[in-house]
């Protein structure tokens, strides 16, 4: 998902749109890190 969401964020999009992006990589980014801190180990892609 993140890696969908950042190539999304590459094409055209009208600031609003962006916006969205960014708060929907920033949760996500969130998301994987409080999953790696409760497995105890990182995450690799």
């Amino acid at each position: 998902m993140l890696l969908e969401n950042q190539v999304d964020m590459e094409k055209d999009h009208t600031p609003e749109e962006l916006f969205v992006l960014h708060q929907t990589h920033l949760h996500l980014k969130q998301m994987e890190m409080e999953l790696t801190k409760k497995m105890g180990a990182v995450i690799l892609k």
